[in-house]
């Protein structure tokens, strides 16, 4: 019997992706010999919390856009991982220095729905586990980074001039880089007034065009934040 029980402790395996941290471990079951579970992501993901495919803003997710939850749980049966069928599944999102709060879950073992970014945040996905069967709970942790949304546009007439729009709630400093060459350097740093609002003249070319982004530093639990690029131009 106890060598049975060891032989079960070790066949209980940790999915790990290094690609986007995640990390699945199975709890031991009452069972003498429990079937190994783990929680994956559905066909053709890489994380069971991903964003959309689709960006308004380069690099990280915004805040507002959709993150894509896509459970599945295995379990491994003669040696080969196959679909559970058994127990039911919750994910919870916990934000920096907050606490963890339920956002999806179903009475079968997997999910498949869209939540909003908030933040950074960790996810946490818990797999009940169907002990009668055999089937040990399994939970998997996956960090996503969120960066503020900001949408920029000209509402200049005959100059232009920048409008900026920080989300969520943001006032503070907003920095304007110009591409000199191959390189980014610091134009002008603004404040977003209490609407999280900013405006500034920028110049343009009479000929060709001169290249921007808009940059936020990471902080109030939101990483770095990059506008992406966009050009004045004189017409």
């Amino acid at each position: 019997m106890i060598v049975r029980r060891a032989l079960g402790s070790l066949l209980a395996t940790a999915l790990v992706s290094t690609a986007l941290g995640v990390v699945a471990t199975a709890a031991p079951a009452a069972a003498d010999d429990p079937i190994p579970t783990r929680i994956v992501p559905g066909d053709g993901h890489t994380a069971v919390v991903e964003p959309e495919g689709y960006k308004k803003q380069p690099g990280l997710p915004a805040f507002g856009s959709d993150l894509y939850v896509n459970v599945n749980v295995q379990a491994l049966v003669n040696g080969v991982w196959e679909q559970l069928y058994y127990g039911s599944v919750s994910v919870t999102q916990t934000l920096e220095g907050g606490a963890p709060q339920l956002v999806a879950q179903n009475d079968s073992p997997y999910v498949y729905a869209d939540i909003p970014a908030q933040g950074n945040a960790t996810y946490t996905v818990s797999y009940s586990g169907a002990t009668g069967a055999g089937y040990p709970p399994a939970t998997a942790t996956v960090g996503v980074a969120v960066q503020r949304q900001l949408e920029v546009k000209n509402v200049g007439h005959r100059n232009v001039v920048l409008h900026g729009k920080v989300g969520p709630a943001f006032h503070g400093k907003v920095t304007i880089v110009k591409k000199v060459g191959k390189k980014w350097k610091r134009f002008k740093t603004v404040r977003t007034n209490k609407k999280s609002v900013f405006k500034t003249p920028l110049p343009a070319p009479s000929r060709g065009r001169f290249y921007w982004r808009v940059l936020i530093k990471a902080g109030g639990g939101f990483s770095a934040t990059d506008s992406g690029q966009f050009w004045t131009y004189r017409l």
